[in-house]
């Protein structure tokens, strides 16, 4: 049996922030796949607000460097999805993406 998760309810996957964290990824690299490109960038741009603001949590916990590497997976599929699809996000999002991917998402809006 299967069933749908749904992203914008608390559920099971939601108590484990590693977790929600891989759900929303997964989700948002599907969309990208897809060429849902707006979705793409709603979905990791969540995402990464989550983790902004809950970062002092993670530093405590033993799957750090894990969380540190997928933030960086994130950032770098963020740039791509807003290099194919501009649109506002969140000002600390974008002020951290131009910040870890700006000289990136230059060379891609030249081609």
């Amino acid at each position: 049996m299967t069933a749908n998760i749904e992203l914008n309810k608390k559920g099971l996957y939601s108590r484990v922030p590693a977790c929600q964290i891989t759900i929303y990824y997964y989700v948002g690299f599907c969309y990208l796949m897809m060429r849902r490109y707006q979705d793409t960038v709603r979905c990791f741009a969540n995402i990464l607000y989550y983790i902004q603001r809950t970062q002092s949590f993670h530093t405590r916990s033993s799957g750090y460097d894990m969380l540190v590497k997928k933030r960086d997976q994130l950032y770098n599929l963020l740039a791509i999805a807003m290099t194919l699809s501009p649109q506002r996000i969140d000002e600390s999002v974008q002020q951290e993406l131009l910040v870890k991917c700006g000289e990136r998402i230059q060379k891609m809006l030249k081609g």
